[in-house]
C-alpha cells in the first residue's frame, strides 16, 4: 500500500518535459512539417505547453516559499517556547559600567534587581 501512494504522488509527466513536447510542436509548426489544416491545433497546443510550463513553474515557487515561511514559522515558535523573552531595558540596567570597590565590573545582565541594589549600596557606604 505504501508503494501505491508513492507512486501515485508523483506526476505522470514533469514540467520540463512539457516545455519540451511543446517547444518541439512549435518548432514543427514554423518549419512547416504538419498539414495545413493541423498547423493551427499544433501551435496552439504548443502554446498552451508554454504558458502551462510558466504557471506551474509560478505555482513551485510560491509552495517553496509558503513551505519556507512555515518553517521559520514553527522555528520561531519552537525558540519562543524554549528561550524567555527579556526587554533590552533589563539587561542593560545602566548607560555606564559600574565598577565594584576592587575596581572589577560588575555583571548586571547576570543580577537580579535585588541584588543588583544589595550590591549598589554595600559599594556606596
Amino acid at each position: 500500500m505504501a508503494n501505491a501512494k508513492k507512486e501515485s504522488a508523483q506526476p505522470l509527466i514533469s514540467h520540463s518535459s512539457i516545455l519540451i513536447l511543446s517547444i518541439f510542436l512549435i518548432g514543427l509548426v514554423s518549419g512547416q512539417a504538419l498539414e495545413p489544416d493541423v498547423r493551427l491545433y499544433g501551435f496552439c497546443a504548443g502554446a498552451a505547453g508554454m504558458v502551462i510550463y510558466f504557471l506551474l513553474d509560478v505555482l513551485k515557487t510560491q509552495r517553496i516559499q509558503r513551505a519556507r515561511r512555515r518553517a521559520v514559522k514553527r522555528l520561531s515558535g519552537r525558540l519562543d517556547r524554549h528561550v524567555p523573552r527579556c526587554p533590552p531595558a533589563r539587561w542593560l540596567n545602566a548607560s555606564r559600567p559600574h565598577v565594584n570597590s576592587d575596581g572589577q565590573f560588575v555583571p548586571i545582565a547576570l543580577r537580579s534587581r535585588a541584588s543588583y541594589r544589595r550590591h549598589r549600596d554595600m559599594i556606596r557606604s
